[in-house]
């Protein structure tokens, strides 16, 4: 799912009346764990599966169990979100991208961005239009027991006045309130305006503090004395009475000193009144911030004639099987050269299913109908082993995969090894990606654990598959050999047993006496054309069973099939039929006379080749066969069809455009 900053406010407020209950509240906003929330009753903050549990989550909203009875005027519930700002995936530096962990990561860093704008909007901050200024606490030690402040001129943050100050004006809020009362009227006395009228009066008063306070020390004395300015006078009039208050002067001094005492306890008193005054104005100007701050993140002719080429009639009894057999296949014999064909170019008028071997390429071809002359052969039979295996942590050598199929390596370079996709490129145990150690790949750097190795292990046909198929065929070729000489031995019994028939029925009006004899020999050569005949059809059925064999070999070795038509029946179509395929050569020998095949395999090969792209290149120039081909950019093996096309076996062409500086590798297999 996707967060979106602008709905994603992580925080929600509940009421809950006096007395009533409520015991499930709404998590309207997204969060991930039980633990990215904070809950709050009335301001205390709530315990994890003690006081309350959450559903939900993951990526979405959710709900909080948990039972509330409102306190006397209500109490509040509040929710927020609060997540550890850590990483929790590591995506590969190269290939495929996990998309649902990706996302995940996302939305969780909108979500920390949220949980940080909550907190930043409820932090002491300047206004958007308001000058630039420094909001940095003073260091520490200037700090300690002062109160935030803000300079008088630039609005900086400074330190204000001491702590205890600000406590002892508190705790004389009471005195501080009276005051205000009379200086501002409320009271019924302007005490302090009346003072500041006879601000003279007082300087003079200052100047003689000492008499004052000893005045104020007999206050009793002068109130006494004012009482009695009638008996002042009197005193006047006796100056006895005076001069003897003269001598009690030390008195009078006393009484100024106390005085003086008085005065200076009134200016203290005026001093602490207009610096509390001041402070009490400041921290009202600025009641918001401070409100703010308290919140805050493959014969002759006669009867002597038939006599004399006894030796050939004998020869023909003794071969009469081979020459049955040849007779059989008379048909697919002639036949063969409108079957085959070797040359430079192609045949013309050619039918489905005739072969040419194109001695201009070295390359055996079938006439497919509708799609011409193709190449016979199969890619890669039985040529190529997979293997897929999960890496456990740190892992580095790989020897049987997940299925417990252990690998049967041929040699350094038949090897592709894939991890994660990515193919990796074979070296040495110090150099590149992977080196080949007996049957077992092993990389130069463990794998995570979980990662996917792919190996594609390209074998050649075994020593004993290649003497087998080379043995049958030399079986097969033996038997092709045998049939053709049997094939000209029993033509040529043939035409003399004819021969000395035909002579013997022409003797015999003059011989009469040799014509039984002659019959009986003539009756004897009919029988062994006959026999001939039965010869040639046990010859034919042994090159088929030949044929079978060698068809056997091939499909063993892997490197091609033998096929056998129903109209062909002679040894001779080994040739005609053997599919070459890779790793196979095919060599046909004395064309047009008694013809022999020669057949060679050879180990799987490849050849490597790359190009760097240009910006939007498509066509890379590259030799190779249709269907031997593999493509891979920057290391992504890429998908015949989709991504490229290799048909004319010197081009290959991309689907969409390379960027430039892209790798290809090309890898063809011969």
């Amino acid at each position: 799912m996707t967060i979106n900053l602008a709905d994603n406010d992580p925080r929600v407020s509940y009421a809950v009346a006096a007395g009533a209950t409520q015991s499930s509240f709404t998590v309207s906003f997204e969060f991930f764990v039980d633990a990215d929330l904070n809950v709050y009753v009335d301001g205390v903050l709530k315990t994890l599966t003690t006081d309350y549990t959450v559903t939900g989550g993951d990526g979405s909203t959710g709900s909080i169990a948990m039972s509330v009875t409102g306190a006397s005027g209500g109490s509040t519930v509040v929710i927020t979100r609060d997540i550890d700002i850590e990483r929790a995936t590591d995506f590969p530096s190269s290939g495929p991208f996990d998309i649902t962990s990706l996302n995940e990561e996302l939305d969780k860093l909108i979500a920390i961005s949220a949980d940080l704008k909550d907190a930043s909007d409820r932090a002491l901050q300047l206004t958007d239009y308001d000058t630039q200024v420094s909001l940095t606490l003073p260091d520490v030690n200037t700090r300690k027991g002062k109160l935030l402040a803000f300079d008088a001129i630039t609005g900086a943050v400074v330190a204000g006045s001491s702590v205890a100050g600000a406590t002892t004006v508190a705790a004389l809020a009471t005195d501080i309130e009276t005051l205000a009362d009379i200086e501002d009227g409320t009271n019924a006395t302007d005490a302090i305006s009346d003072l500041a009228a006879i601000a003279s009066d007082v300087s003079t008063v200052a100047g003689i503090q000492s008499a004052v306070t000893g005045v104020n020390n007999i206050s009793a004395a002068v109130t006494a004395v004012n009482n009695d300015a009638t008996d002042i006078g009197i005193v006047s009039t006796n100056i006895a009475s005076v001069n003897t208050v003269a001598t009690n002067i030390a008195d009078v001094i006393t009484v100024a000193n106390d005085l003086n005492e008085a005065i200076s306890e009134i200016e203290t008193a005026a001093d602490d009144l207009n610096l509390a005054s001041s402070n009490i104005e400041t921290v009202a100007t600025d009641i918001a911030n401070v409100n703010t701050v308290g919140s805050d993140l493959s014969g002759t002719n006669t009867i002597g004639t038939v006599a004399g080429a006894i030796a050939n009639v004998n020869t023909t009894a003794t071969n009469i099987s081979g020459i049955n057999t040849a007779a059989s296949s008379i048909s697919a014999i002639n036949d063969f050269n409108d079957i085959f064909f070797a040359g430079s170019t192609a045949p013309s008028s050619p039918s489905a299913g005739d072969l040419w071997y194109d001695t201009a390429n070295s390359k055996l071809k079938v006439y497919v109908a509708g799609s011409g002359f193709q190449e016979a052969g199969a890619y890669l039979e039985g040529l190529t082993t997979t293997h897929v295996f999960t890496a456990t942590a740190a892992q580095t050598t790989f020897t049987t995969d997940d299925a417990g199929n252990a690998m049967s390596i041929f040699a350094n370079g038949n090897t592709l090894v894939f991890l994660n996709g990515v193919r990796l490129v074979e070296g040495s145990s110090s150099t590149n990606d992977y080196y080949i150690s007996g049957n077992n790949v092993v990389l130069n750097t463990g794998a995570s654990a979980g990662d996917v190795i792919y190996v594609e292990v390209f074998t050649k046909i075994s020593l004993t598959q290649e003497t087998s198929l080379n043995n049958l065929v030399s079986q097969a070729q033996t038997s092709a050999t045998n049939a053709a000489t049997s094939e000209t031995n029993a033509a040529t019994s043939a035409s003399n047993a004819s021969t000395s028939e035909t002579n013997a029925a022409s003797s015999a009006s003059s011989a009469s006496t040799s014509a039984a004899t002659a019959t009986t020999q003539a009756s004897a050569s009919s029988t062994s054309a006959s026999n001939a005949a039965t010869s040639e059809t046990n010859a034919a059925s042994s090159a088929t069973a030949a044929a079978a064999s060698a068809t056997q070999a091939a499909a063993s070795a892997g490197g091609g099939t033998l096929k056998i038509s129903s109209n062909d029946t002679t040894a001779d179509v080994l040739e005609n039929k053997l599919t070459a395929g890779t790793g196979v050569t095919l060599t046909k020998n004395n064309s047009g006379a008694n013809e022999t095949l020669s057949v060679a395999v050879n180990p799987f090969s490849l050849t490597e080749s790359n190009a760097t792209a240009t910006a939007a290149q498509t066509s890379f120039s590259v030799t190779y066969t249709a269907g031997l081909i593999q493509v891979f950019m920057n290391g992504v093996k890429l998908i015949s069809g989709s991504d490229f096309t290799a048909t004319n076996g010197t081009t290959v062409v991309l689907a969409s455009g390379a960027a430039a500086g892209d790798v290809l590798e090309f890898v063809v297999f011969g």
